[in-house]
């Protein structure tokens, strides 16, 4: 649909995808373990904008809203490696050219990544 536009809610069920939280690249566990109630309200969080003047705002959906929930659980493997290219690709954003190179997209650059969090940790 249009940018802006303000639709009425759906009679069934609407398909939405959030991480509800604990989404940090350099923090330990300590920083990101979610409560049951953070974790209630990182999944009912969105940024949207309204119309009509089209600034994002952010907003915490109604709890009543929500009549069911789909858990995807990945590999823990995967996780690690889905995390090692997002810091590639905030990188490649940020223009951080020199960490880029000492951090290739290959088993090395993960490695070297991996021990980077393990200094860290």
């Amino acid at each position: 649909g249009k940018l802006g536009t303000v639709r009425a809610l759906p009679e069934n069920y609407v398909l939405v995808k959030t991480h509800c939280g604990s989404r940090c690249l350099k923090c330990s566990p300590s920083e990101y373990v979610e409560t049951y109630d953070s974790f209630v309200d990182a999944c009912r969080f969105t940024t949207g904008r309204r119309a009509p003047d089209g600034k994002k705002k952010d907003y915490l959906y109604p709890i009543e809203r929500v009549k069911k929930a789909i858990h995807l659980i990945r590999n823990p493997y995967h996780n690690f490696v889905a995390r090692f290219h997002l810091d590639r690709k905030n990188a490649k954003y940020k223009g951080r050219d020199e960490w880029l190179e000492e951090h290739p997209s290959n088993a090395t650059g993960f490695r070297r990544w991996c021990n980077g969090l393990d200094t860290l940790h």
